[in-house]
């Protein structure tokens, strides 16, 4: 699902245009994105909720050259899924691997 879809659901379901529903998306997600940044948690009930975690700083290897590189500590979104989508999830049928 991409953000045009979503926002074609939102215009729908409210009945507003196409347009609109796209301002309610970016709304919704420029929220998500500035509260996430000032280090706050969103919680979506019946969905899950967004927290900022800090990841440490580490070394790693170039896998051509071999060198080692320092990749710096930085914040990255976790989420953590509600009870209820994780039980919406277990009733789906197994997709076939690829």
């Amino acid at each position: 699902m991409t953000t045009s879809d979503l926002a074609e659901i939102v215009a729908a379901e409210l009945d507003f245009s196409s347009q609109e529903g796209r301002l309610v998306v970016t709304a919704l997600v420029n929220g998500l994105i500035d509260t996430l940044r000032k280090g706050e948690r969103v919680q979506i009930r019946g969905f899950g909720s967004f927290r900022p975690h800090q990841r440490r700083s580490r070394t790693v290897r170039h896998p051509r050259t071999g060198a080692e590189i320092l990749v710096p500590a930085k914040s990255v979104p976790r989420f953590v899924p509600s009870r209820r989508l994780r039980e919406a999830l277990l009733r789906l049928p197994a997709s076939p691997s690829r």
